[in-house]
């Protein structure tokens, strides 16, 4: 398979479609498919932002962000320096296939993303973002030289917003004294019983948490995002939780995109004790 062409499967495979330039990527043995979620797609219609939050939603949302840190709350701290990884499957055109993302974040401004997929072999591209500005690596044309390549701005606007979805499944956006938050619709997701809020914070404009009634662990977070290149409604729902230092992350979880199913990532590993050195944002 050539680096072109590998690109382009891994550009699609993230979210940042277009990035390369192959519209198919030629035939190869899937892995096994991912369960269909039976999950209704919500047609998402944000409310008008308020000046303030309401205070039966504030103390919602404060006994959920208890429940994941064991009323610690100030232990989200450490979530705004860290490196993780997710491991599971992700869902394309042509298949299903093992993946694994390496993610680094400096809150507000530095992310990047390592992406490796098993298409008979290992195909790989890294993307980040920093004051600096946004890029890939490898480049898409095989001809270039193999150095980071700036990425246009669609392509730029799809990775932060990938940016923000994870920041706030680390859950410390919701504890920002600018978060504001008012009461949604209450519903039943996958037989439970779960609490809709309407949430804004400094990360996601807006995002629709959905909090388990009986655990007050967030289970389900939905938002107007990006894939391909295209505004979507995005879905993350969250299966099982883990702790990790203290507090309890999203560990098994699936992700849709205008009801579409993405991933289903299978396990997570965190650091937190050694900060992420700045220079990896500006570096293959």
């Amino acid at each position: 398979m050539s680096r072109r062409i590998r690109s382009g499967v891994l550009a699609t495979a993230i979210g940042l479609a277009g990035v390369g330039c192959d519209p198919e990527p030629p035939p190869v043995v899937a892995a096994k498919k991912i369960e269909e979620q039976k999950v209704v797609v919500p047609e998402l219609k944000p409310p008008i932002k308020p000046a303030q939050s309401d205070e039966s939603a504030a103390q919602l949302l404060k006994e959920s962000l208890a429940a994941h840190t064991g009323g610690h709350p100030e232990r989200l701290d450490k979530l705004k320096n860290c490196s993780f990884a997710r491991s599971g499957v992700v869902n394309m055109s042509n298949g299903v296939f093992p993946a694994l993302w390496k993610m680094d974040l400096i809150w507000p401004d530095r992310y990047r993303m390592h992406a490796e997929i098993q298409m008979g072999a290992t195909v790989t591209r890294t993307f980040a973002r920093s004051p600096a500005g946004a890029w890939q690596y490898p480049p898409d044309n095989p001809q270039d030289k193999l150095e980071k390549q700036p990425l246009d701005a669609e392509a730029a606007r799809t990775l932060t917003a990938q940016f923000q979805e994870d920041c706030v499944g680390l859950l410390f956006p919701l504890a920002d004294p600018a978060t504001v938050t008012v009461r949604a619709t209450d519903e039943t997701l996958a037989g439970k019983e779960v609490i809709g809020l309407h949430v804004w914070t400094p990360a996601l404009d807006y995002v629709l948490v959905s909090i388990d009634k009986k655990s007050k662990l967030l289970t389900r977070i939905v938002y107007n995002g990006r894939e391909a290149r295209m505004n979507m409604v995005k879905e993350v729902v969250v299966t099982e939780h883990q702790e990790f230092d203290g507090v309890k992350l999203a560990s098994k979880m699936y992700v849709k995109a205008n009801g579409r199913n993405l991933a289903d990532w299978h396990k997570l590993t965190i650091t937190t004790d050694k900060p992420v050195d700045p220079k990896v944002f500006d570096a293959p």
